[in-house]
């Protein structure tokens, strides 16, 4: 698969390459001005480029973190991963990791030839067999994903069906395809890309009817369903502010790892103009936009107890996506031990009748 020409700026995170990439090709990409350029989330990779075909990427402004992550090392010629690009001198061309360990399994190559720049001879990408059969791979449930397994397979699937829907050729001749498309577009994944195309036009009044026909199914959906609900009612009411409890729940959302949250994590992220560094966790997780008094529950995914702020000795409720009651507790010195649930996405309702939505992810 190739992951080409895109202009990246302005996040913590610019290009993150997780698990199994042992089939992706990496190249005429611009990131800029982004914290970390390039992350390497426990990823596999071959060969990028060759003698005669420089596989240019440009980290413009990045001048620690251009390569950062882990890499799991996959058999080559040199006995690291050859990463062939032009050079010239440009350093902001030079794939070089930022630490001594991933540098060392990097084999950086200057000497190939290309005809500059890149975006110049980097022809539009066009589907081809191998893409074909990647896209069935995805939808059959071929893939393993080593990290956030079902959350990873429901994101896949989702740019399956967008890709297909964009480039509907691609189901001619895979009946495997055709038959996914057809039942993704009949359920929620066709529910939000309409949903979106309403928003996108500014349709408000039939942007809350098709909100209403979307029932979620899993975190990923909650996320966009709640993070959608909120930005239409904030146009229809002509763009008021937030008020305390919706900003204190998009920053719930804001603050989840993107691979467990989905795309509203970015879209909560936008409606509150927050930079959050994906790639240093610690810092994700304590990031906090406002102050002590507004910050009810935290952290918030939290893997076992959480702190549920001016809340001390009072009675919640704890409750699923359905309205179930899990847990009826009293808040002990100001905190909740909620380990004996799943992962998953839940509601604390305060004693006011208030609720506050946490994640717990172990």
């Amino acid at each position: 698969m190739d992951v080409r020409d895109n202009v990246v700026s302005n996040y913590g995170t610019g290009v993150r390459l997780v698990a199994n990439c042992n089939t992706t090709d990496f190249r005429c990409n611009l990131i800029y001005d982004c914290t970390t350029g390039t992350y390497l989330e426990q990823a596999s990779m071959t060969t990028q480029g060759s003698g005669t075909n420089a596989w240019d990427n440009e980290w413009d402004g990045i001048t620690n973190y251009k390569i950062d992550g882990n890499l799991n090392l996959v058999s080559t010629s040199s006995g690291k991963l050859d990463w062939y690009y032009r050079g010239s001198g440009i350093s902001s061309y030079e794939p070089i990791p930022f630490n001594s360990t991933l540098a060392n399994k990097f084999f950086p190559l200057s000497n190939a030839t290309g005809v500059p720049p890149c975006a110049n001879y980097c022809a539009p990408c066009e589907f081809v067999i191998n893409d074909i059969e990647a896209l069935e791979r995805v939808v059959g449930n071929q893939n393993v994903y080593e990290i956030y397994p079902d959350e990873s397979r429901q994101l896949d699937k989702w740019y399956v069906y967008n890709v297909l829907h964009e480039y509907p050729n691609l189901m001619t001749n895979s009946y495997l395809l055709q038959s996914y498309y057809s039942t993704e577009d009949a359920g929620n994944t066709g529910r939000f890309r309409r949903l979106t195309e309403l928003i996108n036009n500014e349709q408000w009044d039939s942007s809350t009817y098709a909100l209403n026909e979307i029932v979620t199914e899993n975190n990923v959906e909650f996320n966009m369903k709640r993070v959608c609900e909120l930005y239409i009612a904030n146009q229809i009411q002509e763009n008021s502010e937030f008020n305390e409890e919706e900003i204190i729940e998009l920053s719930g959302i804001a603050c989840q790892n993107a691979w467990y949250g989905g795309d509203a994590v970015f879209m909560a992220r936008a409606l509150l103009g927050l930079e959050i560094d994906d790639v240093r966790e610690n810092l994700r997780v304590s990031y906090n936009p406002m102050n002590e008094k507004q910050s009810l529950a935290y952290p918030n995914p939290t893997s076992g107890k959480i702190n549920l702020s001016a809340m001390e000795n009072a009675t919640i409720l704890v409750k699923d996506a359905s309205g179930r009651i899990l847990m009826n507790k009293k808040v002990n010195n100001g905190q909740v031990d909620l380990s004996a649930l799943e992962n998953g996405c839940y509601f604390i309702q305060k004693e006011s009748g208030a609720i506050i939505k946490i994640s717990v992810l172990k």
